[in-house]
């Protein structure tokens, strides 16, 4: 029996310290990802809401910050792994 990357049963199992690193990595870097999230929000939310900041720069600075939020969800997506994340969200049960 193999898994989705093709690994057998015997070989796709890792040991508690090789899980506890890889969690200890995601959490570092979702937490990384929440800051960068939080922070272009306040960003594209001032720009976006101030009708005096929707200058010819600061409508790319906004733009950019939106680009920023989509990029770090993808990123978690990836880290977390994308068959992972579709399981859990019930993606596989659509079709």
């Amino acid at each position: 029996m193999s898994d989705i990357y093709g690994n057998t049963a015997d070989m796709a199992m890792e040991s508690p310290e090789e899980i506890d690193s890889s969690n200890k990595l995601f959490a570092s870097i979702l937490a990384l990802g929440l800051l960068s999230v939080t922070g272009s929000s306040i960003v594209a939310g001032t720009i976006w809401f101030n009708k005096k900041m929707r200058g010819h720069p600061n409508g790319l600075i906004c733009g950019l910050a939106v680009a920023n939020i989509g990029s770090c969800v993808c990123t978690g997506i990836y880290s977390l792994g994308t068959p992972k994340f579709a399981c859990y969200l019930g993606f596989a049960q659509l079709f």
